[in-house]
């Protein structure tokens, strides 16, 4: 793996350019944007520890999304060969999920893009997601969490270690059965100034302002139109109640 530095305002990949490597943020931040319609929407902001550019490696098509970088950087890029020996031992059904997974994620990407994105939509400031019940304020630990980082993602904790507790969560909720918070709960995620609340595949499903999302319902996603949202994972009598409130300039 080959270590890279880049100054701020570069680009390190381009959407629509050929690609066939992944990079690991390793120091500053990066921006992932893509053009639609001629107007240049902000995906998402990328901290040191998060990794882009996967989908090209994984099925090699062109890049989905540009990256700039916000200020010197410093990245380690994987090259195909060296992902075909780290999963060279990988069974086949673990490859297929890879696959699967970015097809998932590429779609996701359209989806955004297509349906409930205002691209006039007044600049936001600030999401700051804070505690509606006890519950919830305790996994908080009493505070007010403001969310920089997107996606941000939300599951049950748990000992039991399995295939999808290797997905990140940011925040882990102590739940007793039975269950109202699934490992994989929901996310939070911004796409442009809109935010987006998406159900991860919860059994139970996610309550967004009094219309749930996920679980047996259709779709799986809501957008976050109002200043103070309430958000509960799983049912009305679920402990794990929270407020998402979005300010805008």
């Amino acid at each position: 793996m080959a270590e890279l530095t880049y100054q701020a305002g570069e680009t390190i990949v381009r959407e629509g350019d050929a690609g066939s490597s992944a990079y690991l943020l390793k120091s500053g931040k990066v921006e992932v944007s893509k053009t639609v319609e001629d107007t240049r929407i902000v995906l998402a902001v990328l901290e040191p520890g998060q990794v882009f550019g996967e989908m090209s490696l994984l099925d090699e098509q062109p890049r989905s999304a540009t990256v700039t970088t916000l200020e010197p950087c410093v990245v380690e890029e994987v090259g195909p060969e060296e992902a075909e020996e780290m999963i060279e031992g990988a069974s086949p059904l673990l490859r297929s999920i890879l696959m699967v997974l970015t097809d998932r994620i590429r779609g996701m990407d359209e989806w955004a893009l297509s349906t409930g994105v205002n691209i006039a939509q007044t600049p936001i400031t600030s999401v700051v997601l804070s505690g509606a019940s006890r519950a919830a304020k305790t996994a908080l630990e009493g505070c007010e969490t403001a969310l920089t980082r997107f996606p941000y993602r939300v599951g049950r904790s748990g000992k039991k270690r399995g295939l999808f507790s290797l997905s990140k969560r940011d925040l882990l909720l102590e739940d007793q059965a039975p269950y109202s918070v699934s490992r994989n709960h929901f996310s939070i995620t911004r796409i442009h100034e809109d935010i987006f609340v998406v159900d991860e595949g919860s059994t139970v499903g996610t309550i967004v302002n009094g219309i749930r999302v996920g679980g047996s319902a259709s779709p799986r996603e809501a957008c976050c139109d109002q200043n103070e949202n309430l958000v509960i994972a799983g049912s009305e009598r679920s402990p794990f109640q929270f407020l998402l409130t979005i300010k805008r300039e």
